[in-house]
């Protein structure tokens, strides 16, 4: 996705002024400021799953060796309630996170902090906006759901993001209605990396798009004009790599049935319009 940096919020709840929202600051809930350390270690852990006791689960549900933490320690239901809190006061600042935020703003919610993007660099610009074309094209001669691109929220259990481009199928998108702004799941998620934003796109966003259900993952890299294609495990919810293609080979989406492009066509204009015109014809 874009550069962006993370305004984290202080002890006193209020944004730092370096990072003032629409030219105030602004003053959501106070989180958690005498967090213990050991929630903290864990805190992201819980956010998913139900709270599990490892003699009264059912197992399958987590593992509970992630919860060793809390689980050892006498403090359990001292911690459990700051827990609890914790999560309540980040649902009141996500709150604030939508009350302030307006359209055309590049912000991100991620594990109660505001993501603010800054502008997009060109290599960037040109690889979404070749695909997106791509994509849009596709669809609107196969009708099957809806492209979207980043500015459709994507509003998931604990976070919200706004990722490239995005594809819902027909049975999510014929919900949407014009005032439509915060969206589910996609069926199918493409992120275009830069530096400043490989690690989330590599690790949250791809970790909690698997949990929420998205079919597939894909990761643009403009310098190596190479695309990494992930696919949903559905026993484990996690993506796992099915292939990694570059500018001499094709490739095609499971969830967009019949979609094949080649990879150069993301990089290079003449091969994006050489397949529009096939597919035309």
């Amino acid at each position: 996705s874009y550069n962006s940096t993370i305004t984290n919020i202080n002890r006193t709840g209020n944004f730092p002024a370096s990072h003032a929202i629409n030219g105030a600051a602004a003053t959501p809930p106070i989180i958690c400021p005498t967090m213990h350390n050991t929630v903290l270690q864990i805190l992201k852990i819980l956010i998913f799953k139900p709270i599990i006791y490892p003699q009264f689960c059912n197992k399958g549900m987590l593992d509970t060796t992630l919860l060793e933490p809390i689980l050892d320690n006498p403090r359990m239901p001292e911690l459990l309630q700051e827990l609890q809190a914790c999560w309540k006061n980040e649902q009141l600042h996500r709150a604030a996170f939508y009350e302030k935020i307006r359209p055309g703003d590049k912000w991100e919610f991620i594990n109660g902090k505001i993501i603010m993007h800054f502008p997009a660099k060109e290599k960037h610009t040109e690889a979404r906006q070749r695909l997106s074309y791509l994509l849009q094209t596709y669809i609107s001669l196969h009708p099957t759901g809806v492209v979207r691109d980043e500015t459709t929220l994507v509003a998931l259990q604990r976070n919200d993001y706004l990722p490239d481009i995005v594809y819902f199928s027909s049975e999510k998108s014929r919900l949407f209605e014009p005032d439509t702004w915060k969206y589910p799941a996609p069926d199918f998620v493409v992120e275009v990396l830069s530096d400043s934003t490989e690690s989330t796109d590599r690790g949250i966003k791809k970790e909690d798009y698997a949990a929420n259900g998205t079919q597939e993952y894909w990761l643009i890299d403009p310098d190596k004009q190479a695309v990494e294609q992930y696919l949903l495990d559905e026993k484990t919810s996690k993506f796992w790599l099915y292939s990694k293609k570059t500018a001499q080979d094709e490739i095609e989406s499971h969830v967009m049935a019949g979609m094949k492009i080649p990879v150069a066509a993301i990089f290079d204009e003449q091969t994006k319009m050489e397949v529009v015109r096939r597919w035309l014809k």
